[in-house]
């Protein structure tokens, strides 16, 4: 049960997107004395939730309007109140736009998800948490990027689990459940804007190639005379290993300095590989490349990519062998402050 990970007895429970209140029913299964906050914006929903658990304080709420959340008395004098917030928030009930959201008076733009989580924040005790399910995909949203920013100042979050499609009822997208712990202060640790300058200056430029050599026109190959050709089972302890395959120059041969790292396959941090800026290969399209302005950089990409291992892991997905699109590797490689021109 993901509730357990909860390491305090929460004596405040509360759900602002409640539905029919699955996710309160299992935290009263574990802390049976919590008084129980429930809103949601659908007038069946509260009505039900009302009839059913009338012992609950229960009010109707869109949780992403300010007067709403104003004027619902479910939410009079709990502001700093709440030990835990449980969030099943809807993902794209407002489509794909991202919404304002105003929080600790930092303003900021965010899915509506992640919106959610922001203006839950507010109602939390320090060291309060909230846990919520969330499409895997805000974790390397751009339109995110800023919001887990600032989330990272002002809390403390983990990925708890991650769930594959048909996981909940009528539901298709992956998601992960992710916890977030209210820090000490409701203020990031530096000014926002002044950590935002720091990390631009600290950003690496790049550009990024998809390997183009199909691994079946092997045959028809050169061997002996030409490029090297480089497959992912070449990437071998962090270095290149020379198969003897060459190739004619063509479209999907790249010049170092570089990184190197699998399209398909399970994420391997040895096969991350730099190449050096004498070294010309070939890619297979199982290959992705990272090409840098200089061996310091491409060092550095490397480096950004094994620190946040966890997050390069995320990224590929998968029923069978597990890949990584370009544009999920782009997010990535954006959130980790590595600017790529595609190739």
């Amino acid at each position: 049960m993901l509730l357990a990970c909860v390491q305090r007895t929460p004596r405040v429970v509360a759900d602002f997107a409640a539905g029919r209140g699955e996710l309160l029913l299992a935290a009263k299964q574990i802390w049976v004395n919590a008084s129980v906050i429930a809103t949601d914006v659908q007038k069946h929903s509260v009505k039900h939730l009302t009839k059913e658990h009338p012992d609950w304080s229960t009010g109707r709420c869109d949780f992403l309007n300010r007067r709403s959340r104003s004027s619902c008395k479910a939410l009079r004098d709990i502001r700093g109140r709440v030990d835990l917030a449980v969030l099943n928030p809807p993902f794209s009930c407002r489509g794909a736009k991202a919404l304002d959201v105003r929080v600790f008076g930092k303003s900021l733009r965010a899915s509506t998800g992640l919106a959610f989580v922001l203006e839950a924040l507010p109602y939390l005790k320090v060291g309060g948490t909230v846990i919520a399910i969330l499409p895997q995909s805000s974790i390397h949203s751009e339109k995110d990027r800023d919001a887990w920013r600032f989330l990272g100042e002002v809390s403390k979050w983990r990925v708890l689990r991650e769930l594959g499609p048909r996981e909940f009822p009528d539901a298709v997208a992956r998601t992960s459940v992710v916890e977030f712990t209210l820090g000490g202060s409701s203020r990031p640790k530096q000014p926002f804007a002044q950590k935002l300058d720091k990390e631009c200056k600290n950003a690496v430029r790049a550009s990024l190639l998809r390997g183009g050599i199909q691994m079946h026109s092997v045959s028809c190959l050169e061997a002996g005379f030409g490029v090297q050709l480089v497959h992912t089972t070449d990437l071998i302890n962090s270095r290149v290993r020379d198969s003897g395959l060459r190739v004619h120059s063509g479209t999907s041969v790249v010049n170092g300095p570089a990184v190197l790292l699998p399209r398909v396959g399970a994420p391997n941090q040895k096969k991350i590989v730099v190449v050096g800026g004498a070294k010309r290969i070939a890619l297979s399209d199982c290959i992705f490349a990272v090409r840098a302005q200089s061996r310091s950089d491409a060092n550095l990409i490397a480096h950004r990519l094994i620190e946040n291992w966890h997050q390069v892991v995320r990224g590929y997905v998968g029923t069978c062998a597990p890949y990584i699109t370009k544009a999920r590797l782009l997010e990535l490689l954006s959130s980790l402050n590595i600017n790529c021109d595609m190739s």
